[in-house]
């Protein structure tokens, strides 16, 4: 009875209604700041509670917490040596290899940010890249592209930029999602980066975060196909300046 009172009341008088407006219109707008400051982009790794490691690999309880001192201690380059000396020497399984080496650019990044992505490199499948590039677009959004292109520039127009080039690809592909139009999206993110080489580096990185999402962590999960001749798929689908890095070296 209160409620259809109130109702009727509102229809007579046109202030009131602006007033409920105004006033759904404030909590809509606090609902988005509040999910907006506790939503984190899908991806990237994040440590609620610090996993506890075996003996072989540190028997450290905060393995992040570990890496952050000796990257302020002994700087990110020396640092990943020493980390890559160790998953080498005690670590024989690929996927704890990739794990763990997720949870070093992810100190890495906290403590020297996108001027750290020099340190990383191709090892245990890219998890370093994965993980800093993945915490730089959290922090940067898609600005992140060009701050960390500039970084990998300085290694030249060598094998070594184009692998760096390939964790931004990743990284874009990941912040946008994993829709066919966010593939378009994020390969025109690449496309404005100087220096994109036709067939490989961010084009690739792209690509292949489409097709096997492994920025998702263990939520990672290859492209469902659209049917059983799907073998040609997102390439044919794509504009025709991206069709030859697609099936260069993803299709």
């Amino acid at each position: 009875m209160f409620l259809r009172k109130l109702m009727q009341s509102i229809r007579r008088n046109r202030y009131s209604r602006v007033l409920l407006y105004l006033g759904a219109t404030v909590l809509l707008g606090v609902g988005v700041t509040i999910f907006a400051g506790t939503h984190r982009l899908p991806g990237f790794l994040v440590m609620t509670t610090p996993p506890t490691f075996s003996a072989a690999e540190g028997g450290r309880e905060d393995y992040n917490a570990y890496w952050q001192k000796r990257i302020a201690a002994i700087g990110g380059v020396e640092a990943y040596k020493e980390f890559v000396a160790l998953m080498q020497r005690t670590i024989t399984d690929g996927q704890r290899q990739h794990f763990l080496s997720h949870l070093f650019g992810n100190a890495l990044y906290a403590q020297e940010g996108v001027l750290g992505i020099g340190v990383c490199d191709a090892k245990f499948t890219f998890g370093c890249f994965h993980e800093f590039v993945g915490q730089a677009f959290s922090e940067h959004g898609v600005s992140a592209a060009l701050l960390l292109n500039d970084r990998c520039a300085t290694y030249g127009k060598g094998t070594d930029f184009v692998i760096c080039q390939h964790g931004i690809g990743h990284g874009i592909q990941s912040f946008f999602g994993y829709t066919e139009k966010d593939l378009i999206s994020a390969l025109h993110e690449c496309h404005k980066l100087p220096y994109v080489p036709t067939l490989e580096g961010c084009y690739t990185g792209a690509f292949m975060e489409y097709n096997e999402r492994s920025m998702l962590g263990e939520d990672a999960r290859l492209r469902p196909q659209k049917n059983e001749n799907d073998f040609t798929s997102p390439c044919d689908s794509v504009p025709d300046t991206y069709r030859p890095s697609c099936f260069f070296r993803v299709a």
